[in-house]
């Protein structure tokens, strides 16, 4: 069995969300690739290969670059409800997801990390390497990053961190 994790995917209610905001060519950069946000296009793709299954995590841009800090909780819950509903859905493609936190608001942020890891089973926390160009090892980030340290330490899940240059602003990403 071959596991190709941090695959990135956009549950539907979550796409209709980053659709209706405001982050700049947005539709046209993401409309053009189905596979990243329709599920059967996907599905489809993942069954063409024997013995595969992916990891689904949301793809860039982070919540919190285009949702404000009091919202970012309510659409991280979207998007992670979102990704398990897929798995529980269609195990034989899916074999887990990656929840995404939101970072602009730190303390919601760890909330969201405990419930996606303990409630809904992910495998893991995705998180970026800057929030909006503040570096994580800034005070305020302390709560979700110890939240990460506690699920690493139970062995409850991981984290990936995703080194973002804030001089590219959403035109390149960079994966560690």
């Amino acid at each position: 069995m071959r596991i190709d994790a941090y695959t990135h995917f956009f549950p539907a209610k979550y796409f209709e969300q980053l659709l209706a905001s405001k982050v700049p060519d947005i539709g046209k950069r993401v409309r053009e690739v189905p596979a990243i946000h329709d599920v059967e296009v996907r599905r489809k793709v993942v069954s063409s290969f024997p013995d595969y299954k992916q990891i689904i995590s949301v793809a860039l841009p982070p919540i919190g670059t285009w949702t404000a800090p009091d919202k970012a909780e309510g659409m991280a819950r979207i998007a992670n409800d979102g990704l398990k509903e897929l798995c529980d859905k269609y195990p034989d493609q899916f074999a887990g997801f990656v929840a995404e936190v939101p970072l602009t608001a730190p303390d919601a942020g760890a909330r969201e990390s405990e419930r996606a890891i303990h409630e809904l089973g992910a495998c893991g926390v995705q998180i970026v390497t800057n929030v909006n160009g503040k570096p994580l090892d800034r005070g305020e980030f302390v709560a979700v990053l110890r939240q990460d340290e506690r699920a690493q330490d139970a062995d409850l899940g991981a984290s990936d961190a995703h080194r973002r240059d804030p001089r590219l602003r959403g035109r390149e990403e960079v994966s560690l």
